[in-house]
C-alpha cells in the first residue's frame, strides 16, 4: 500500500482504512526509536509528500529550490516531529500535511524574497514522447493556475483527494476535519472548477 490505487478509493473502503491505520501504527512504534520502523513510515510518508509537492509547485518555475529539496526537508520535519507525536485520537497524517503544507507555503514566500536563479528542470517520464510531455504539462499548468484561484481549503482537499488519492475519512483526518465537510467542499470545489474552466475557454 505504497502507492494509492488509481481508481477512485470509497469512503469507508478497506484499503483505505488500511493505509491510514498503517501510517498512524508505524507512528505510534517509531517512538520506539527503530530504524527499519522509521524507514518504512518514510517509505508510505514520501511519496504522498511528492504528489502533494507536484500538484502545489506545479507553477513554481523559478526558485532556488527543486521540489526534491522540498520534499526532503518536509521528510526531515516528519522526523523532527516524530519524537514529540502523541497518540490522542487523531491521525499522523494530520502532522505531515501541517508540515507539508507549512513547508510549501515557506518556499514560496522565500521565492518572493529572492532573486530567481533559473528555471526548475521539467521532469519527464522516459516513456513519454515529447508532444505527449508538453501536452501533459499545459494541461497540468492550466489546472494549477485554476486551482489556484479556489480557497485555499478547497485547493487543499482537491489537491489531497485528487493528488494524493486519499479518501474522505484521509483527508479530514490530515485536516482536522470530517468527512463530510470534506466532501461537502469537494463538491463546491469541483464544481467551482467547472465554472473557471468554462469562462477560461471563453477567453
Amino acid at each position: 500500500m505504497h502507492a494509492p490505487s488509481s481508481h477512485p478509493v470509497a469512503h469507508g473502503a478497506p484499503a483505505a482504512t488500511t493505509r491510514k491505520s498503517e501510517i498512524d501504527a508505524l507512528a505510534r512504534q517509531a517512538l520506539t526509536g527503530h530504524t527499519a520502523v522509521v524507514e518504512s513510515l518514510l517509505a508510505i510518508v514520501e511519496p504522498m509528500v511528492r504528489r502533494y509537492c507536484l500538484a502545489r509547485l506545479s507553477t513554481y518555475r523559478r526558485s532556488y529550490k527543486s521540489v526534491d529539496d522540498v520534499v526532503q526537508e518536509i521528510c526531515l520535519g516528519v522526523l523532527v516531529a516524530l519524537p514529540r507525536y502523541r497518540d490522542r485520537g487523531g491521525s499522523f497524517l494530520y502532522v505531515v500535511y501541517t508540515i507539508a503544507s507549512n513547508k510549501v507555503a515557506d518556499t514560496f514566500q522565500e521565492r518572493d524574497r529572492t532573486t530567481p536563479v533559473g528555471e526548475i528542470p521539467e521532469q519527464r517520464s522516459a516513456r513519454q514522447e515529447p508532444e505527449q510531455f508538453v501536452l501533459a504539462s499545459e494541461r497540468g499548468q492550466r489546472l494549477a493556475r485554476l486551482l489556484a484561484e479556489l480557497p485555499h481549503q478547497q485547493r487543499e482537499i482537491l489537491i489531497l483527494r485528487i493528488a494524493l488519492g486519499l479518501s474522505s475519512a484521509e483527508t479530514a483526518d490530515a485536516l482536522g476535519s470530517t468527512p463530510g465537510t470534506v466532501r461537502a467542499h469537494q463538491h463546491r470545489a469541483l464544481k467551482r472548477l467547472r465554472l473557471l474552466a468554462a469562462h477560461r475557454d471563453q477567453w
